[in-house]
């Protein structure tokens, strides 16, 4: 009896490869037997059918005086005869026009309609031999060509049910060899299913087992063995599992100490290494901070270069300029708006100087009536969390769903305010650049009282 606990994967699968051909050989050989067999027997009964007519009409034209059609009619008879021959004792058909082999059938429908038609044919073929006897007088010719003719309807008809018995055995043979391969197929499908079923199993439960087991190994207990058994395979695994475990147990001593070295030496090479990336890390920061602070140098000592030579060029022109200057911080600070108003609206200078700055505090700015809105000091920036509806009419280009910064920067020169800075911006800008705005307006605060001072336009 076969011991399934032993079989080998190799086996297993071996048996599903096999299976799997089986399949595909009972497949091919039942449509081979089909399109080889049945099929050429429905097609020589159509022939038969066909040869029938063929013979009454070429007697007609031979009784005619067509005696040219005679080699015609002679082959016609010798193939129908073969043809007769074969289809109702089977065996080898061979003629000049077809060439094919015939099993016999087993179906007494197909026999009978056969014998029927043969003994209409011998009938048919003995009268037509009359009309091709050049002996026989021209009576006997007259009376066999209407014996031809009454009679090639019949064998035509007789031909028909040869025809219609064949197709109809045909379907009935397909209908069982269509069973017969369905169920095979189911077959060895329930078979596969089974194997698989079996080798899912054992290797589920070997890999429990042998999870449970090497739990139990590392734990400490060096006296569990696992298991030896669950296929071939499975079993040597197990058996080379179970060796291991015998070879690590007369050393399991020294194994410890020298793992517990080596540990010791990953943990101080780990702590070298960490240091070591902390270390470059600190100095990577400090040498990107170092970078940032020169290149913020270079920019604000070209940003004090520029404003020196708009200074130079409008310093006799008060309103040129306080434009230029608007133009170029403008584009320099890549901002919204850089606006310079000077101190003719008294009442939000005194406000600018008055407002005590918290870290964060609230205030009525009396220019925009009946807008509340939050403030954050950046040095003596204020920063408007939310730009005004009201002054949205005076930049038609702002989308509408844009938050845009608003801040604001009093000009102070000698503890006098003589001119406020309006800046918009769509981000917060970063503290280099706030304090590069914050160290150009007290130049700038100097530059307007000196212009104010000597009264240039």
């Amino acid at each position: 009896m076969l011991d399934y606990n032993h079989l080998s994967f190799r086996s297993t699968f071996g048996g599903l490869l096999g299976m799997l051909l089986g399949l595909n050989v009972i497949v091919f050989f039942s449509a081979w037997y089909f399109s080889t067999n049945h099929n050429l027997e429905i097609d020589v009964a159509g022939r038969n059918r066909m040869l029938s007519q063929k013979i009454a009409l070429y007697l007609n034209l031979y009784y005619s005086g067509d005696y040219s059609v005679r080699p015609i009619i002679e082959e016609a008879y010798q193939w129908h005869e073969a043809a007769l021959e074969a289809l109702q004792h089977g065996g080898e058909l061979s003629t000049s026009k077809y060439e094919g082999e015939l099993k016999s059938s087993n179906s007494e429908t197909v026999k009978q309609a056969l014998r029927n038609a043969k003994a209409e044919y011998v009938a048919f073929y003995y009268v037509g031999n009359i009309i091709l006897d050049t002996k026989a007088s021209v009576a006997q010719k007259e009376q066999a060509i209407q014996y031809i003719n009454l009679h090639a309807p019949i064998l035509l008809e007789l031909n028909e049910a040869v025809v219609r018995a064949i197709t109809s055995h045909d379907q009935l043979e397909r209908g069982k060899m269509q069973l017969f391969v369905y169920g095979n197929l189911a077959l060895m499908l329930m078979v596969c299913l089974l194997l698989l079923i079996y080798l899912f199993r054992h290797v589920f439960q070997f890999m429990d087992k042998m999870k449970h087991g090497l739990r139990r190994i590392t734990l400490g207990d060096y006296d569990y063995r696992l298991e030896e058994g669950g296929g071939k395979e499975l079993e040597e695994l197990s058996r080379h599992i179970n060796v291991l475990v015998r070879l690590l147990v007369p050393d399991q001593g020294s194994d410890m100490e020298e793992e517990q070295k080596q540990f010791k030496k990953a943990l101080a090479k780990k702590s070298i290494k960490e240091e070591l990336i902390q270390a470059l890390n600190a100095t990577r920061l400090d040498l990107l901070k170092r970078r940032d602070r020169e290149n913020a140098m270079k920019w604000e000592v070209e940003g004090y270069r520029q404003f020196s030579g708009v200074l130079a060029n409008y310093c006799f022109n008060r309103m040129g300029f306080l434009k230029e200057t608007a133009v170029f911080l403008s584009k320099y600070l890549g901002l919204v708006q850089f606006s310079v108003f000077e101190s003719e609206c008294e009442k939000n200078l005194n406000l600018l100087i008055n407002l005590k700055f918290g870290k964060e505090s609230a205030f009525d700015f009396s220019a925009f009536s009946d807008i509340y809105l939050e403030v954050i000091q950046e040095n003596k920036f204020l920063s408007f969390s939310q730009f005004p509806e009201e002054m949205r009419p005076a930049f038609p280009w702002l989308k509408q769903e844009e938050r845009i910064s608003l801040l604001l920067l009093p000009l102070e020169f000698n503890g006098r305010v003589i001119g406020m800075l309006q800046i918009l911006s769509l981000a917060q800008l970063p503290p280099f650049k706030m304090a590069f705005i914050n160290k150009l307006s007290a130049t700038l605060a100097h530059a307007l009282y000196v212009s104010e001072e000597k009264g240039w336009v």
